[in-house]
């Protein structure tokens, strides 16, 4: 996007639409103690929207100052340059969050993956896969253009790139709701292992986590646990089936049966295996 001008707009003609984070409250309460003690030190940034503005970054900063009363805020106005407006407020969105160091694992995974969508849209050459003759084919992946413009930028390697984007790509849409907030959010390594598990196992493990007196304190203990149930429930179904089998019997099937179990637990007393 291109820098237009700086200016100070009506905070309700700001409209905020489709952000990458939730609002975090108490970041919100820090930033007007912030702000209470010496102003808005960096203005949101805004595009213009017909009579009315759309929010491009600055929510939290936003929010503060509505919150304390302002009816106006200073702000960054911004252009889009290209056709698809939508991508490049979301690149200059997640671009500006990852600039601040302020995420948690979850944010940053998420703000990735969004601005490798964004990425895409805007340079559909990657999307495609880049012209395969070349010899730098493999350097022609979807975000290797992107992952190039902001390892060093961020201080991040190429494969945290591809592992953060990973961990949105695997967890399920109503999963990632359910972690925001928690203290899995910011643990990696467990929001690792919960991507690399089927949709229904994920809700299943939050479930377990996030009980109102939880018994497991990470994903692979809640894993364990479930795999241990469904290991029992498939013994007690086929006992159940075997059972039924033994129902079905004549009484000299059964008699037949008895004895075979009979000579089984006679075998097994002699061998010490069974007192």
């Amino acid at each position: 996007m291109k820098f237009i001008s700086d200016c100070t707009v009506p905070i309700l003609s700001i409209n905020v639409i489709d952000r990458a984070r939730r609002l975090d409250m108490d970041r919100v309460e820090v930033l007007k103690a912030m702000i209470g003690e010496t102003g808005l030190q960096h203005p949101p940034s805004v595009v213009e929207d017909g009579n009315e503005y759309r929010l491009a970054s600055g929510w939290h900063r936003l929010e503060a100052l509505r919150q304390l009363g302002e009816l106006s805020i200073p702000v960054r106005v911004f252009e889009p340059e290209t056709d698809d407006p939508d991508a490049e407020i979301r690149m200059h969105e997640v671009t500006e969050n990852l600039g601040r160091n302020e995420l948690n694992a979850l944010d940053r995974a998420t703000s990735l993956a969004l601005l490798k969508r964004a990425y895409i849209r805007l340079h559909p050459k990657f999307k495609r896969g880049g012209d395969r003759r070349s010899k730098k084919v493999k350097d022609q992946s979807p975000i290797f253009g992107l992952s190039s413009a902001i390892t060093d930028k961020f201080s991040l390697s190429r494969s945290a790139i591809y592992a953060a984007i990973a961990i949105y790509e695997g967890l399920h849409f109503e999963v990632r709701d359910r972690l925001h907030g928690t203290f899995l959010a910011d643990h990696q390594a467990q929001l690792k292992k919960l991507s690399e598990l089927d949709h229904n196992t994920q809700a299943k493990v939050l479930d377990l986590l996030l009980a109102d007196k939880p018994q497991f304190k990470s994903v692979g203990e809640a894993v364990d646990h479930l795999t241990g149930e469904t290991k029992k429930s498939q013994e007690d179904a086929q006992f159940t089936r075997m059972l039924s089998g033994i129902n079905r019997m004549t009484w000299t099937e059964q008699r037949r049966f008895i004895k075979g179990i009979e000579k089984i637990i006679r075998r097994y007393v002699d061998e010490g295996l069974l007192i």
